[in-house]
C-alpha cells in the first residue's frame, strides 16, 4: 500500500519547477511514483523508505503529529530536489510520445513543432546531470548518518552502456601483447 504513497505532490513539482500548470496531473503523477519508486526507494532501502512514508501518513492522519526532525531534514533538504529533478527526467520523453492503437505518436501543438529524439535525449542529459548531482547529494547525507547503511544497489552512478573494468589486468596485457608481437617478457 505505501508503494502509492506519493512523497511529493505534482502541485508542488509544478511549483518548484519549469513544468507548466495546465500539464496534465496523470504524466507528472506516473513520473513521481516511477522515481519514487525505481530510484528513490532503492538509494533509501526499504526500511528508511518505509519509515519516511509512515512519518508522513501520521502526520497526514493528525495534524498535530511532529515529523521527527532528522527525516524532516532528509526530506525537504535533499529528496525533495531528488524528485524534482528525477521527475523532470523521466517526463521528457512522455510529454512528447504517446502510446495509441494505432501505434507510437509524436506530440504536437497547433503552434509547437516537435522535437526530434535527438533534441530529446539532450534535454535528458541536461536532467540527468541536475539528478545525479542531488543524487549523489542525498548518498552523502545518508552516508554520513550514523546507523544508515545504503543498499549497494542505490549507490549506482550514471550508466552510459559501457562497461569498464575497475582495474586493468596488466599482466593480461602484456602477454596479449607479447604473443601479437612475438616477444616474451
Amino acid at each position: 500500500m505505501s508503494n502509492n504513497k506519493l512523497l511529493i505532490s505534482e502541485k508542488f513539482i509544478k511549483e518548484n519547477s519549469i513544468l507548466d500548470e495546465n500539464l496534465e496531473s496523470k504524466i507528472v503523477s506516473i513520473a513521481i511514483k516511477q522515481v519514487q519508486n525505481l530510484k528513490l526507494k532503492p538509494l533509501l532501502g526499504d526500511k528508511k523508505y518505509q519509515e519516511i512514508i509512515d512519518e508522513y501518513l501520521k502526520k497526514v492522519n493528525d495534524s498535530t503529529y511532529q515529523i521527527d526532525e532528522e527525516i524532516k531534514t532528509l526530506k525537504e533538504d535533499y529528496i525533495n530536489d531528488f524528485l524534482i529533478y528525477g521527475v523532470l527526467l523521466e517526463i521528457t520523453t512522455s510529454l512528447n510520445y504517446k502510446f495509441t492503437n494505432k501505434g507510437t505518436k509524436t506530440i504536437s501543438d497547433a503552434s509547437a513543432e516537435t522535437i526530434n529524439l535527438g533534441e530529446i535525449e539532450s534535454v535528458k542529459k541536461y536532467y540527468r546531470a541536475k539528478f545525479d548531482a542531488y543524487k549523489l547529494r542525498l548518498i552523502e547525507y545518508l552516508s554520513n548518518r550514523e546507523g544508515v547503511n545504503i543498499p549497494s544497489s542505490g549507490k549506482g552512478g550514471y550508466n552510459t552502456g559501457f562497461y569498464i573494468k575497475p582495474e586493468p589486468n596488466y599482466i593480461e596485457i602484456a602477454k596479449a601483447r607479447a604473443n601479437k608481437t612475438g616477444r616474451r617478457f
